[in-house]
């Protein structure tokens, strides 16, 4: 199943405070050949698998 979500609705993960009491929050950016390779799944997933070639 895929879902379209909006970012606004999206939560990032808590990590509890830091010394002054600030929330912290993980923040991480997925690399390049990984988010291709999740487009290549869900492509595959979809039976759309020819269209990876086309992909950047």
């Amino acid at each position: 199943m895929v879902n379209a979500v909006g970012f606004h609705r999206t939560d990032l993960l808590h990590l509890g405070k830091d010394a002054l009491g600030k929330r912290r929050y993980q923040v991480e950016v997925l690399p390049a050949a990984t988010f291709r390779s999740v487009r290549q799944c869900v492509l595959h997933g979809m039976g759309l698998s020819r269209l990876t070639n086309l992909l950047d």
